[in-house]
């Protein structure tokens, strides 16, 4: 049976629930989860392997400083616009308790420059009226071109085995870049230093409440 493969960023805001995903696709901590605002700076890649599929997630900073120019910001965005390059197809996940279309918006167009293929993933659907996004689904239907519209709770398990069974359908023949053990790019101390960066950081944000602006 031949190999295949298939490389995927996994974008959007701090927060959003990027790494929560990569480590339960892995079914392992590989990336750090914090509420603090870029937790993640490294590049961090997650590697699941399904039959002859592997599927290689490029876990990135936020979008938060995407257009920033700031020298010390210079690797986040470095780190971001690496992983979006290498990937054949672009996860947009959006924190579904803090909608705002503006900056979805944004986001999208610098996006849809790279033309490749868009998923978004609303996360976090747990916690809201399902209803309540598909004023988004619609308005962004309207202004972009979207492969997929994905609803799931990366925290929960929920809806995560769907957008793999979809992920799939677009492998190509190639050969693996990881071997059949390995889940990440990282070694076992990267790992463990995240860990401890991350227990020092774990009180230094608050939750907002749930908020939607389509303006």
């Amino acid at each position: 049976m031949s190999q295949k493969a298939l490389k995927i960023a996994i974008v959007g805001k701090t927060n959003a629930g990027k790494s929560t995903l990569v480590n339960k696709l892995v079914g392992e901590t590989v990336s750090i989860i914090n509420k603090k605002i870029n937790t993640t700076q490294e590049l961090i890649i997650g590697v699941t392997n399904v039959n002859n599929n592997q599927l290689i997630f490029y876990d990135t900073p936020g979008f938060n400083f995407i257009k920033s120019t700031n020298k010390i910001q210079k690797k986040i965005k470095i780190n971001l616009w690496q992983a979006i390059n290498e990937s054949e197809i672009i996860l947009f996940m959006i924190d579904s308790n803090k909608i705002n279309y503006r900056e979805i918006s944004n986001h999208l167009v610098l996006l849809k420059k790279i033309n490749k293929k868009i998923f978004i993933v609303f996360n976090k659907i747990d916690l809201i009226e399902k209803n309540n996004i598909l004023p988004v689904i619609k308005k962004i239907n309207q202004d972009f071109s979207i492969e997929h519209f994905l609803n799931i709770s990366a925290k929960n398990n929920l809806g995560i085995n769907n957008m793999l069974k979809i992920l799939l359908k677009y492998v190509k023949n190639k050969k693996w870049l990881f071997s059949k053990d390995e889940i990440t790019d990282k070694d076992n101390i990267f790992i463990t230093n995240e860990c401890t960066r991350n227990s020092i950081l774990y009180f230094l944000h608050k939750e907002r409440p749930y908020n939607i602006n389509m303006k």
